[in-house]
């Protein structure tokens, strides 16, 4: 299979290079190690927002959990730059956006994870073993969740209640003309 094939097949963005696929068989498990790194030639400096091309060095290959494709556990081995800015002299690691900042999980496992949570016939545990994460990690993901969405009731109620007051305040002033 090409890699432009296994690329488009975990979503992954054009910016990412597979550079190799593994397969090994742990525990009578098949288990898929995709090992990506970035194709960017420049990438903007975080604190002067200059494009720098400088690779300083390699952070060592991170693990991220990744979706299973068809049963089979997939894992991102990630091979990060250190870029070094021409302007202002920081050193930052490029994001690749596939997980938060020193994240283990994508964004995509934890979409699923989220998915599933709603489900009532599934325990922490069940998705935790699904997902091969932990059960804590599982719990972390949903109660991020929760707060997020929170968050977007609580702005909601505060947009709603700055609607009627103004609703309320043209009544007024239509009453006055």
């Amino acid at each position: 299979m090409k890699k432009d094939d296994i690329r488009k097949i975990l979503g992954l963005d054009d910016s990412i290079d597979i550079a190799n696929v593994e397969e090994s068989n742990e525990n009578g498990k098949l288990i898929k190690y995709v090992y990506i790194k970035s194709n960017r030639k420049k990438v903007r400096c975080p604190k002067c927002n200059n494009f720098t091309h400088r690779i300083h060095d390699y952070l060592k290959p991170s693990k991220v959990t990744y979706l299973n494709n068809s049963g089979i556990e997939t894992y991102l081995i990630v091979r990060k730059r250190r870029f070094e800015c021409e302007y202002c002299n920081k050193s930052f690691t490029e994001e690749l956006n596939l997980t938060v900042k020193r994240g283990s999980i994508s964004y995509a496992s934890k979409q699923l994870i989220l998915k599933d949570m709603m489900n009532r016939n599934k325990t922490i545990e069940e998705i935790a073993r699904d997902y091969n994460v932990s059960s804590d990690m599982v719990r972390n993901i949903f109660l991020g969740g929760c707060k997020t969405l929170q968050i977007e009731y609580i702005y909601f109620q505060k947009l709603f209640h700055l609607m009627k007051h103004l609703q309320e305040q043209m009544q007024v002033y239509i009453h006055l003309f």
